[in-house]
């Protein structure tokens, strides 16, 4: 759980009053997950729910508030996502991920969320031919619809 303390008076955007001093707590993990913020589809993952127009949006900072919002909004997002999309293309370049097939994905929540029973996978180095190989596919298919993460990860290295 989250909470912030309201330094003056003031109102939230559905109408609700905040008398000084009143607290707000929230659960991020739960927000993450609200229909009447991401939809009937709020426990997918749609990567492209950040693009539009083919260009990567940042949304509003409040809707996602896992660095904060606002004036005080944390000073290593930038920092934390420069490390996860490098971090991201170096293993996706040069290694074959797969999650194991009889492993059940079951989220644990605390503070930082990560998987109660840890995230078995099959890693398997890719060899150079093979590296080459995807790179001749991608030449030949830019007009193809790309994987979600694949996309996410080009916006996020273009526009991140």
């Amino acid at each position: 759980m989250e909470m912030k303390q309201a330094t003056e008076e003031d109102v939230f955007p559905d109408g609700t009053f905040l008398d000084k001093g009143s607290r707000a707590y929230f659960s991020i993990y739960a927000m993450g997950r609200m229909k009447s913020i991401w939809g009937e589809d709020c426990e997918v993952l749609k990567p492209e729910r950040w693009i539009q127009g083919g260009q990567y949006v940042s949304d509003d900072q409040f809707k996602y508030v896992v660095f904060n919002g606002g004036p005080r909004i944390c000073l290593r997002k930038t920092l934390a996502y420069l490390q996860m999309k490098m971090m991201a293309a170096s293993i996706l370049l040069n290694y074959s991920i797969k999650v194991d097939q009889d492993h059940v994905v079951v989220p644990r929540v605390t503070t930082t969320l990560y998987m109660k029973h840890g995230l078995k996978v099959r890693i398997m180095k890719r060899c150079l031919e093979e590296k080459k190989q995807d790179s001749k596919v991608k030449k030949k298919k830019k007009s193809a619809k790309l994987v979600p993460w694949n996309l996410l990860l080009k916006y996020m290295f273009i526009y991140g």
